[in-house]
């Protein structure tokens, strides 16, 4: 057999070995059939930034695998960055569940009078050895003079059953829980 006929074959054999790589996004979910209106802010609300601790800032899922290790997916991977995602979908549940024109996307002009800000520092955000799936992060509410607010930690876990859709749904689910409880904390903004 020829050199390039040989490696041609061995080309193709390692082609079908290969896993898929499979790209998942955060998707927004719907608001509460009651949700709270805010009232106690008027000014436009924008999230303004998401930190991600290193090990979750990386394209790939990771999920805790128990006692302190890891398990970086190999096929499962974020089809954009983590924070940016995080960010897009909170401002996106945020907008479903406060009056219309009360939320600006990144990138909206700020409006003469400025806007509240929303910044969310990500501690932990992963499927968990059990099944589970955890969101711990703190998030500060900054008027439109940068003033603070408030600052909450919060802490959310929801089932799931295993399989990264069902992780990635969920994940889902606890950033719309996140947005309800700031939509229900926001007052004097």
């Amino acid at each position: 057999m020829k050199p390039a006929t040989l490696l041609a074959a061995l080309l193709v054999l390692s082609a079908c070995g290969s896993a898929r790589t499979d790209y998942y996004t955060l998707s927004v979910v719907d608001a509460p059939s009651d949700p709270a209106t805010g009232a106690g802010c008027r000014q436009p609300l924008m999230v303004s930034r998401v930190l991600l601790p290193g090990i979750l800032d990386r394209q790939n899922l990771v999920s805790s695998a128990g006692g302190g290790r890891l398990d970086i997916s190999g096929q499962a991977r974020w089809a954009a960055p983590l924070d940016q995602m995080i960010e897009g979908v909170l401002s996106e549940d945020l907008r479903r569940r406060l009056p219309p024109g009360r939320v600006l996307a990144a990138g909206d002009p700020q409006p003469a009078g400025g806007s509240a800000r929303i910044a969310v520092n990500v501690l932990r955000f992963m499927p968990e050895a059990d099944g589970s799936v955890t969101l711990r992060a703190d998030w500060t509410l900054f008027d439109s003079s940068g003033r603070v607010v408030r600052t909450r930690p919060q802490a959310f876990t929801t089932p799931q059953a295993g399989n990264p859709e069902d992780a990635v749904r969920a994940m889902s689910r606890l950033i719309g829980q996140l947005a309800d409880v700031i939509v229900a904390s926001l007052g004097g903004c």
